[in-house]
């Protein structure tokens, strides 16, 4: 195995020996700048203009997704103050009917305080229940006036028919104020959407 090495290197001695060495070298001549600027100077426009769409097409698309997020926002903002003035008015208008239920005896009750009948503490507990639905009425933000006019009408109705009723001792005043209750409920429900 070292013999055929050996041999090899012999072989490869021999052969460089015999073979004439002359380089050839071609002269140099100069390339004209032009020649190797203007690809440079196109190239770097290209990658300019290229970076330059780059950046604009991410700013518009920043500002488009700015301003549609905004919309959203805007849109959800709208669309919770909507929802909290519902659930305002539906509190109103609970406050309301519940007053209302618990007037519902003692108009009677209050009509004997304008007649120096002997005062007891059912009367005065009436009075300030009565005083309270009135209060209650007044007191109405969210509630829609149109809707809160026609019920003030009624309840002075409802208060002259108690007096009449009691005077002439009828139960025209349940009749009254019964009807009363049905039409603050219709003008509830119209008021909250649930029936037109």
């Amino acid at each position: 195995m070292i013999l055929h090495a050996v041999s090899m290197a012999a072989v490869f001695v021999d052969a460089v020996q015999q073979a004439p060495s002359a380089a050839n070298c071609v002269p140099f001549a100069p390339e004209p700048t032009l020649r190797w600027l203007l690809p440079t100077i196109v190239q770097t426009v290209v990658s300019l203009l290229s970076i330059f769409a780059g950046v604009l097409i991410a700013v518009r698309s920043f500002r488009a997704n700015k301003r549609t997020e905004h919309e959203q926002w805007v849109r959800n903002q709208e669309a919770g103050h909507e929802q909290w003035i519902r659930d305002q008015k539906k509190a109103e208008w609970r406050e309301l009917l519940d007053a209302i239920n618990v007037c519902q005896d003692s108009l009677p009750l209050v009509d004997l305080l304008g007649r120096n009948a002997p005062v007891n503490i059912d009367v005065v507990q009436a009075y300030e229940k009565v005083r309270k639905l009135q209060q209650i009425l007044f007191d109405r933000l969210f509630i829609d006036r149109t809707k809160i006019e026609p019920i003030m009408l009624a309840w002075v109705d409802v208060n002259e028919r108690a007096k009449t009723a009691m005077a002439a001792q009828t139960f025209e005043y349940s009749v009254a104020y019964n009807a009363f209750v049905l039409k603050v409920r219709r003008l509830a429900r119209e008021d909250l959407g649930i029936e037109k």
